[in-house]
């Protein structure tokens, strides 16, 4: 499995302004490893958002929803167990 960092820089207001000091980072990490399963998430969200913006259907909308966070759970979990105990506490 091929890992990407995706470095990013948020500038909360001008970077202008900015004369030094502090500087915060925050490493964000997706709970779902494979750029596959996370593109079918966001595919899958993207489609419920449609019928929800209408209110097309609330139940095949709910059930869009529960499928959605059930692989979401499946693919985590999955994560969890393949992931070894030594190395689990080591990341920040």
């Amino acid at each position: 499995m091929l890992k990407a960092s995706r470095p990013a820089t948020l500038f909360i207001s001008d970077p202008a302004d900015y004369d030094g000091g502090e500087l915060v980072i925050v490493w964000v990490q997706s709970l779902v490893r494979s750029d596959t399963q996370r593109a079918m998430l966001f595919d899958m969200d993207t489609a419920i958002q449609g019928p929800s913006a209408t209110q097309a259907d609330d139940a095949a909308r709910g059930s869009l929803v529960g499928i959605y966070h059930n692989l979401l759970r499946a693919w985590i979990e999955s994560l969890q167990t393949t992931t070894p105990a030594s190395s689990a506490g080591s990341r920040p």
